[in-house]
C-alpha cells in the first residue's frame, strides 16, 4: 500500500526532502545518535572478519549515508556493509589473487564496481520481481551457512590465531590443535570476557541496550583490559590493530581493472552481486515491518541504488553495500520520521572516520572477533530453527537442504538446490509439473467495488507470477476475494508473497481475503503453515449446510457475534492498513486479521452511526523472530460523532512510574487519584485532552480497568493485554466500548451501567 493514498482520516506520512528535515529534525537526529552507536563498531567488525582496511567499512556506511540514502527504493532503510558477504569477500580475494593477497584486493575492488553494475542492471530489468519470489527460508540456508564459516574462522582469532585454511569443516578440525598449542593466554582472558559481557546482554531490554549498545560497550572493555595486560609491550603486540597491518587509510588500496574480464573476476563479480541483492531483499521485507508508515519499498529501484552504492565503494576502497537489518530496525525503533537519518548517520561516522580512527590502533583485535561470533549467533541458534519448524517441515526440509548443499558445493549451488528443494517440496504435496510456474486464474470484477479471484490450480510460490498479473488488473481499492476451495495446495510462501499485495498496489480501503482455505489441512499450527486440501468425502464435526466449518476460536467469536445480530466472517484477511497508525503494534507486522464482525452504535443525540469492529489480529516480527509473534484481540471504534484528541491509555507500569521522576511525560487528575494512579494518558494536545476525560469519564474508567486504548485521526482503537480475548472478555468489551460511547455522546446512562459503576 503506498501511504501517499492514505485517507485524511488516517494518518500522515513525513514529507520527504527539505520539507521533512524541517519538521523531523529533531526526532532524526536523536535516532541517528542510536544508530551510530551501533554502527561504528559493526563496521569495523564486519571489515576485520573480512580481512579487509578496518576503515573499509566506514567507507561504505558513509557513502551509504551522504549518497545512496536518498535514492535507494527503501525510505528507512540504513546502507551498510554487510555480514553476509564477508566469506565471499575472503573467497574472492583469494580466488583473483591466486595466492597474493595485495593483488586479489585490488583485483578485487575493481570486481566490487562490476558488481555494481551488475546490480543495476538486474534493477532495471526488474530482476528483484523474481529474487522476490525465492523462499525466505532459501536465503536465511544462506545466511546460517556463511555464518558458520564466520563463526569457524573466527574461532581460531578468538585465541589469538591467524587462521590460514579454508573452509568451515577443516577451520573446526584445526581448531583443537591451535588452541592447545598456539593460543595466548592474554587474548583467550579478553575474549571469554568480551563475550560473557555480549552474550549477557541479551538477558536485558533491548531499551536500555540502544542507550548504550552493548558492542561499543566491550570495545571500552577490551581497551581497558588491553591496557592493564600490557599487550601493546609484550612479546606480540601484533595482536593490537596498530600492528596488525589492518587499520589505517594507508593501507587502502584502489581498483586495479587490467584483469576485469577474466571469467574469474565475472564469476565473483556475478556472486557478489547476487547475494548482496538476495540479503538486501530480506532485510528490506523485514524492515517493513517495523515503519509505523507502512511505506513501501521499491525493490528494483533500491537494487539501482545499491549497484551505483557498491560502484562508489569499489573506486574508494571500501567494502560491499546491502540494507541492514539490524541498524534499520534501531533507526526505525528510536523514532526516525525520513532519510535525512541516515545521513546524520553518515556525518557521524565522517567525523569519526577524520578525527578518531588513529585511536583505534590500541585496540586488541579480538574484540572484533568476539562481536562477530555474537552477531553470527542469531543465524546459527536454536530459535531460528525452532521457529522455521513451526512454520512446517516443509520449510525446515528446504532450509536443510540449502545448508547442506551450501557447505559442499558453495553458495551459488546452495541457492539453486534450495530453490529446486522448494519445487520438490511443492510437487511432494500435490502440485503437478504444469501448476509449477503457471497457474488457473479466474477473476470475477462484481460492479460494487468487489472483486473474486479462483485460483483453480496448486498455488505455490513459483507460481505467484501468474497470479500477480491477475490481481494488477483489479482497480485498485476494490475488496479482492481470493478463493483457494479447489486448489490442491496452497503454500507458505504464496500466502506471504499476497499479503503484500495490499501495500503493493496502492489501495486505500481495499484487502485481501482468502476464501476456501478452511477446507485445507495445515501441516503445522502456524497461521500461515502450507495446507493441503481435504479429502471432501469427510465431514467436519461443525458442518452445516449453511455454515463454513469453525474451529473452537471462531465458535467463541461467533457466539458473541450472533447475541450482537453481527455476521461473522472468520476468513484470513490482508487489510492490517486499517489499524496502522496505532502504536499497539509498534515493532510488529501487521501481518492479518480473522474472525472479524461488526455492530454499529446509534447516538439518541446525533444521527451519525458509529461503527465497532472487532477482529483478531496477527502480528509478526517475521521468521527470525517467530516466536517473539502473536495473536491480539482489538475493538476499533470509527465514525464518531465528535472530534477527540490524539492520546493514548494504557496500564502504568513500575518503568513509567520510575521515569516520570526524570520528566517521562504522563497527564494526571488531582481529583481523580485512583484514575492517575493506575492509568498512563499520554499525548501531545494536554487541555484538549483534559477536556475530553471530564468528571463522567474518568470516573467510569476508574472502576473499569480492564482495557487499554489509543486514539488516533478520530479512530479508538481498544484492546486488553496483548492477547486474545475469550467469549467473556469479547462480551465485557463490546459492553465497555457501549458506554463509553455513551458518554462520549452525553447521553445517561442505562441502569445496568450504573449499577456497575457504583460496585
Amino acid at each position: 500500500m503506498s501511504m501517499q493514498n492514505l485517507n485524511s482520516h488516517d494518518f500522515h506520512i513525513p514529507q520527504e526532502g527539505f520539507k521533512g528535515l524541517r519538521r523531523h529534525w529533531k526526532s532524526d537526529l536523536l535516532a541517528s545518535v542510536f544508530v551510530f552507536v551501533i554502527a561504528l563498531p559493526f563496521c569495523f567488525s564486519v571489515a576485520f572478519g573480512a580481512e579487509l582496511p578496518i576503515v573499509s567499512g566506514l567507507i561504505t556506511a558513509i557513502v551509504g549515508g551522504l549518497v545512496i540514502n536518498f535514492i535507494g527504493g527503501a525510505s528507512m532503510s540504513i546502507k551498510m556493509p554487510t555480514i553476509g558477504l564477508v566469506p565471499i569477500i575472503i573467497w574472492g580475494i583469494h580466488h583473483l589473487g591466486a595466492g597474493y593477497p595485495d593483488a586479489g584486493l585490488e583485483l578485487w575492488l575493481a570486481v566490487l564496481v562490476l558488481a555494481g553494475i551488475f546490480q543495476v542492471m538486474f534493477g532495471l530489468a526488474r530482476v528483484g520481481d523474481l529474487l522476490a519470489l525465492i523462499p525466505d527460508v532459501v536465503i536465511y540456508g544462506l545466511l546460517s551457512t556463511i555464518a558458520l564459516d564466520i563463526f569457524a574462522r573466527q574461532l581460531h582469532y578468538l585465541v589469538g590465531v591467524v587462521p590460514e585454511s579454508e573452509g568451515a569443516f577443516q577451520l573446526l578440525l584445526e581448531f583443537p590443535s591451535n588452541l592447545i598449542y598456539n593460543s595466548n593466554l592474554d587474548i583467550v582472558f579478553i575474549s571469554v570476557v568480551c563475550l560473557t559481557v555480549l552474550f549477557i546482554s541479551t538477558t536485558f531490554r533491548k531499551r536500555h541496550e540502544s542507550i548504550f549498545p552493548v558492542s561499543l560497550a566491550v570495545l571500552l572493555v577490551a581497551a581497558v583490559m588491553g591496557w592493564y595486560l600490557d599487550i601493546g609491550n609484550k612479546d606480540g603486540s601484533h595482536y593490537l590493530l596498530l600492528d596488525s597491518g589492518t587499520l589505517l587509510t594507508s593501507n587502502l588500496h584502489l581498483p586495479e581493472f587490467s584483469r576485469i574480464y577474466s571469467w574469474e573476476a565475472l564469476e565473483v563479480a556475478l556472486v557478489v552481486a547476487l547475494f548482496s541483492s538476495l540479503e538486501s531483499l530480506l532485510n528490506v521485507k523485514s524492515v517493513e515491518a517495523l515503519d509505523f508508515y507502512r511505506r513501501k519499498s521499491i525493490i528494483n529501484q533500491e537494487l539501482i541504488a545499491l549497484g551505483f552504492g557498491n560502484i562508489l565503494c569499489g573506486l574508494l576502497g571500501g567494502m560491499p553495500m546491502s540494507s541492514s537489518m539490524v541498524q534499520s530496525a534501531t533507526n526505525i525503533n528510536s523514532g526516525a520520521r525520513t532519510r535525512w537519518s541516515g545521513f546524520f548517520v553518515a556525518i557521524y561516522l565522517g567525523v569519526f572516520f577524520i578525527l578518531f580512527t588513529s585511536m583505534l590502533g590500541y585496540l586488541p583485535w579480538v574484540v572484533f572477533s568476539a562481536v562477530l561470533v555474537y552477531l553470527c549467533h542469531n543465524l546459527l541458534s536454536k530459535r531460528l530453527i525452532s521457529n522455521i519448524k513451526e512454520i512446517g517441515k516443509d520449510q525446515l526440509v528446504i532450509y536443510a537442504c540449502t545448508m547442506l548443499f551450501t557447505l559442499f558445493g558453495g553458495l551459488l549451488i546452495g541457492l539453486l538446490a534450495g530453490w529446486v528443494c522448494s519445487l520438490l517440496v511443492s510437487l511432494y504435496l500435490g502440485a503437478t509439473l504444469k501448476s509449477l510456474f503457471v497457474a488457473t486464474v479466474k477473476v470475477v470484477n462484481f460492479s460494487n467495488g468487489h472483486s473474486k479471484i479462483a485460483i483453480k490450480s496448486p498455488a505455490v510460490a513459483s507460481n505467484y507470477l501468474s497470479i500477480r498479473r491477475q490481481i494488477s488488473k483489479i482497480p485498485k481499492g476494490n475488496q479482492i476475494y481470493m478463493d483457494f476451495s479447489k486448489s490442491d495446495v496452497v503454500d507458505y510462501s504464496l500466502m506471504e508473497l499476497i499479503y503484500h499485495h495490499p501495500y503493493n498496489y496502492n489501495t486505500t480501503e481495499g484487502s485481501i481475503e482468502l476464501q476456501g482455505i478452511e477446507d485445507h489441512e495445515s501441516i503445522s499450527e502456524h497461521p500461515l503453515s502450507s495446507r493441503v486440501l481435504k479429502d471432501k468425502t469427510r465431514k467436519s464435526k461443525y458442518m452445516d449446510e449453511n455454515l463454513t466449518r469453525f474451529n473452537e476460536r471462531q465458535l467463541d467469536v461467533l457466539a458473541v457475534a450472533s447475541i450482537n445480530n453481527a455476521k461473522l466472517r472468520p476468513n484470513l484477511t490482508y487489510d492490517g492498513h486499517r489499524l496502522q497508525g496505532f502504536s499497539f503494534s509498534l515493532g510488529y507486522d501487521l501481518k492479518y486479521r480473522e474472525n472479524k464482525f461488526n455492530k454499529t452504535y446509534q447516538s439518541n443525540l446525533t444521527d451519525k452511526t458509529t461503527k465497532i469492529e472487532f477482529s483478531d489480529v496477527f502480528l509478526s516480527r517475521g521468521l527470525r523472530m517467530s516466536d517473539q509473534s502473536r495473536h491480539v484481540s482489538v475493538l476499533l471504534i470509527t465514525d464518531l460523532p465528535y472530534d477527540i484528541p490524539n492520546f493514548t491509555l494504557n496500564k502504568e507500569g513500575i518503568l513509567a512510574k520510575v521515569l516520570q521522576t526524570v520528566g517521562y511525560s504522563d497527564i494526571n487528575f488531582d481529583d481523580f487519584p485512583k484514575f492517575s494512579e493506575y492509568y498512563l494518558l499520554q499525548g501531545r494536545e494536554e487541555a484538549e485532552i483534559r477536556k475530553f476525560f471530564d468528571a463522567r469519564i474518568l470516573s467510569f474508567l476508574e472502576i473499569h480497568q480492564d482495557f487499554s486504548m489509543e486514539c488516533k485521526h478520530n479512530r479508538i482503537l481498544i484492546q486488553k493485554d496483548m492477547n486474545l480475548m475469550s467469549r467473556i472478555e469479547i462480551e465485557d468489551a463490546i459492553l465497555f466500548v457501549e458506554s463509553f460511547l455513551r458518554l462520549i455522546c452525553q447521553e445517561e446512562l442505562n441502569e445496568t451501567e450504573e449499577v456497575l459503576e457504583y460496585i
